[in-house]
């Protein structure tokens, strides 16, 4: 292979998830095949080896065997897919006061092998013809999904009212999601008399104060809670209900930022939340201080710790978990990045795309001039399949 040709890179494609969440540090599994289970900014919140521990057996398998993470150097052998190759640093899962640095680590087990057993747990795998041959005819195509992801609850209320807006409600699920979700004018009462108009995280929040669920009753997850609450309808109480400042209330829907109870009440913050949000947190450090001590009071309709830990354990599923590029992408997607780049001229807005640069990085930069018959730029099917592989990199519009 000429050095025109030498698949290695720097940078793995990122998907839509993981330049919206602006990510800087990325974990995933040791294999060739093995997928981006996880990221974050670092330019946000700072995470230690300790917490990324933490985090990942709360959304993979709690009791998984012991594995450890590699610093690695990342190697395309095939479209959306990297060789890991260990650097020889192995990060210490028991470093509670280092922030990891931002690059690309993967997970293998604890002998240094390929970390396989993950997909065993929870990660659905499927492949196809994962064969890279040579740079003319390169047929590697692949889709994973990884069952831990979530959307925020802001947007799937926003798409649950965008479906009810266009009858797209078959069943009338939709319906009974916003029924669920609803406000409860009792609920509500009880809270206010409750919270007297003080912000959980922040303090005196005066005409500002709004409540909120912690978790959407349609949303909730039946193993957050040990059995004690089986249906929607058994978490609409005031014990899942906050309140707090209005600046706030947008992005801790959005799952922007979550509290993590068994490390102290820290606020972890997953993606940028603006200024005034912002000085609001860190009024107490980034510690949810008011809101543990409220909790460890007790009383009659406090707030529920088992929920803010179901508010964080879903806040990691949307924004620490998962994003890898073959996630926005069908098999019949990427079989059309590698048709089209078989046909289009070297000018094409192709190479500009994500699934384009990734094919110029498995077949290096020489692909795009080699001699063929170039398909005319403008043939009306090429520019159809370029407007489907376009949609598949933009975020999703309600």
């Amino acid at each position: 292979m000429s050095e025109s040709q030498v698949a290695t890179t720097d940078t793995a494609a990122l998907s839509k998830k993981s330049r919206r969440l602006q990510r800087d540090t990325f974990i995933f599994l040791g294999c060739n095949h093995g997928p981006l289970i996880a990221g974050l900014n670092q330019r946000v919140t700072k995470a230690t080896p300790h917490q990324v521990d933490q985090w990942l057996r709360r959304i993979l398998f709690p009791s998984m065997p012991q594995y450890i993470l590699k610093e690695v150097t990342l190697e395309s052998w095939a479209l959306f897919l990297y060789a890991k190759n260990p650097t020889g640093k192995t990060i210490e899962w028991d470093d509670k006061e280092t922030a990891i640095p931002a690059g690309y680590y993967a997970l293998f087990n604890s002998g240094g092998n390929i970390c396989f057993y993950v997909l065993e747990y929870k990660i659905l795998l499927t492949l196809q013809s994962l064969t890279k041959t040579d740079p003319n005819g390169i047929t590697s195509t692949s889709h994973f999904h990884e069952s831990c992801q979530r959307d925020s609850y802001g947007l799937r209320a926003t798409r649950v009212e965008s479906k009810i807006a266009h009858k797209r409600h078959p069943h009338n699920t939709f319906d009974e999601c916003k029924k669920d979700n609803a406000p409860d004018k009792k609920i509500w009462e009880t809270v206010l008399r409750r919270d007297k108009g003080q912000c959980a995280l922040s303090g005196p929040a005066g005409d500002d104060a709004v409540i909120s669920w912690i978790v959407p009753p349609a949303w909730m997850e039946y193993d957050d809670y040990d059995d004690k609450y089986k249906d929607p309808d058994d978490v609409r109480i005031p014990r899942n209900c906050i309140t707090m400042h209005k600046s706030l209330q947008t992005a801790f829907m959005n799952n922007s930022f979550a509290i993590d109870v068994d490390d102290n009440y820290r606020i972890v913050l997953f993606e940028e939340i603006g200024k005034d949000a912002l000085q609001l947190l860190a009024k107490e450090g980034f510690r949810a201080s008011r809101l543990k001590e409220h909790i460890l009071l007790g009383g009659e309709n406090t707030v529920e710790q088992c929920f803010i830990k179901a508010h964080f354990k879903y806040s990691l599923c949307s924004k620490f978990s998962g994003g890898d590029a073959s996630n926005d992408y069908t098999l019949w997607d990427m079989e059309d990045i590698v048709e089209l780049g078989s046909k289009v001229s070297p000018n094409h807005p192709f190479w500009n795309s994500v699934g384009g640069q990734d094919l110029l990085t498995l077949a290096g930069q020489a692909y795009k001039h080699r001699r063929c018959n170039y398909v005319d730029d403008q043939d009306e099917e090429v520019q159809e399949v370029m407007r489907r592989l376009m949609l598949c990199e933009q975020e999703e519009v309600l």
